[in-house]
């Protein structure tokens, strides 16, 4: 891991279950430069959705319906959190996510 490197990430999820997300977005940053970003639509469980989350983040079940679920993206996302700093602005709601 590189000096000064951070990965910032941020979940949405489609109902009040951490295992719900439907969003999934991180952005590498190495020596103050951003260097990767990643932004990727989640199918949740049962493609199910509150009407309370959908008012917080505009997410639909209709964006989501050919969306992978996590387990299918997660090989995209590891390289970038597995052994890596990792900031977020709510850091207990992201970390109960992954």
């Amino acid at each position: 891991m590189p000096k000064n490197a951070f990965t910032a990430i941020d979940f949405e999820t489609a109902t009040g279950r951490r295992n719900s997300i439907c969003q999934v977005g991180l952005v590498r940053v190495i020596r103050g430069e951003v260097v990767d970003q990643v932004n990727l639509l989640v199918r949740p469980p049962g493609n199910e959705y509150s009407k309370y989350n959908i008012d917080v983040h505009g997410i639909t079940p209709r964006m989501t319906a050919s969306a992978l679920p996590f387990d299918k993206v997660w090989w995209a996302l590891e390289h970038y959190i597995a052994g890596q700093h990792l900031v977020a602005h709510n850091m207990a709601f992201d970390n109960s996510c992954l």
